[in-house]
């Protein structure tokens, strides 16, 4: 159950329970880091968004 709490252009920021590691992951559509367990930030890649 993830929770958008905020979002500006490609950049969001979410609450999701299931990520509680931290450090960064690439994939397809965009780039995510986790900078504390549970926060997300979530960069889209262009035309993803």
């Amino acid at each position: 159950m993830k929770t958008r709490l905020a979002a500006a252009g490609r950049l969001t920021l979410w609450f999701e329970p299931r990520d509680w590691w931290v450090g960064g992951y690439s994939a397809d559509d965009a780039i995510y880091i986790c900078i504390v367990p549970f926060l997300a930030l979530r960069w889209a890649r262009k035309g993803e968004w």
